[in-house]
């Protein structure tokens, strides 16, 4: 209840989402999380209906770099693997995409663009703002 008010979400995310549906791009969540975790956050942001599938670390038997979590999704979905784009923060997350077949895009919110050269990612983005959904639709063929 406290924390709540203070969530926001990165600069064009919304948007982001608004064009993934008007597009009819699957869009799922797969999350370390845990159920409370993730309801409380994507409730307080207001963005759950843009979810078509929301996967937690309640759902799957190991966390990342498993890539069960990723695995889970898609097949929820009813897609490739390799048709499939993850927006990641972290190097085990990362790993988790890569080994599930999937391509991932590092956000800067944890580690700098130089942390993130050389790593297994098609890019390193600030926000969400950066991203065109004709860009992300060509990622996922």
């Amino acid at each position: 209840e406290i924390y709540a008010p203070h969530l926001k979400p990165l600069p064009g995310l919304v948007p982001l989402l608004q064009g993934l549906k008007a597009a009819g791009i699957k869009i799922g969540l797969a999350t370390a999380a845990d159920f409370t975790n993730t309801d409380f956050t994507i409730d307080a942001l207001q963005i759950r209906h843009y979810f078509d599938v929301l996967v937690t670390s309640d759902l799957v038997p190991e966390g990342k770099p498993s890539p069960a979590v990723y695995n889970y999704a898609a097949d929820r979905l009813g897609v490739s693997p390799s048709a499939c784009l993850v927006f990641e923060d972290t190097f085990s997350g990362v790993e988790a995409a890569k080994a599930a077949g999937m391509k991932a895009i590092a956000l800067t919110t944890m580690h700098t663009h130089t942390v993130w050269m050389g790593r297994p990612v098609e890019m390193a983005i600030d926000d969400y703002a950066q991203l065109q959904v004709s860009a992300l639709e060509a990622l996922m063929v």
